[in-house]
């Protein structure tokens, strides 16, 4: 399904998805959730909400079909994408991940991500200083906050517990513990 209708394409060597190529109806459908996706720009919303558009007209769709599209549209977005379990924020997009979401869809929760306006230039501050990099044409929450939700939970247990160390990373690992959203992260409780 995947290849076949382009979804799934080599560019520059190396292999991405993005909206189908050869089927028109696909793309009504990855347009749909596309769609979706801008709607969860205010607040988190069910991906089991999605699941179940999807099965209504205009789309139709068989729920064994559902899955594929919506992990390879959430892999086309994913700097956009911010899934959540039980509440809490996922760092990581991975198999395993996508496998507890097929199983219980009810579990989880979906919210795009786009900075504009003065929270731009704030965000261009935090990537160059976060991620060690130039940031890309796009910028992102999510790429950002990754690597900080990843470096936090493989942080050892004594870290995690200490008062040994200054207020500042007191305070930093207290906001990174407490946060359920990576945009009040970056723009409320870090600074």
């Amino acid at each position: 399904v995947l290849r076949a209708t382009g979804i799934h394409r080599k560019r520059d060597d190396t292999w991405s998805f993005g909206a189908p190529s050869t089927d028109n109806a696909l793309l009504h459908v990855w347009n749909g959730i596309e769609h979706f996706f801008r709607e969860c720009e205010l607040r988190r919303r069910p991906v089991a909400e999605l699941f179940e558009m999807l099965q209504k007209p205009p789309y139709g769709l068989k729920l064994g079909l559902i899955p594929v599209l919506f992990c390879a549209v959430t892999l086309a977005h994913d700097t956009e994408i911010a899934i959540y379990e039980n509440d809490a924020f996922v760092p990581e997009l991975s198999v395993e991940l996508f496998e507890r979401l097929l199983r219980d869809a009810d579990k989880f929760k979906i919210r795009r991500y786009k900075i504009v306006g003065v929270r731009r230039d704030v965000f261009k501050q935090f990537a160059v200083l976060l991620t060690k990099s130039e940031l890309s044409a796009k910028p992102n929450v999510v790429t950002v906050v990754r690597p900080l939700f990843r470096f936090l939970s493989r942080l050892p247990e004594y870290t995690r517990q200490t008062r040994a160390l200054g207020q500042n990373a007191l305070n930093v690992r207290e906001a990174l513990f407490a946060t359920r959203e990576p945009d009040s992260l970056l723009f409320e409780e870090l600074p």
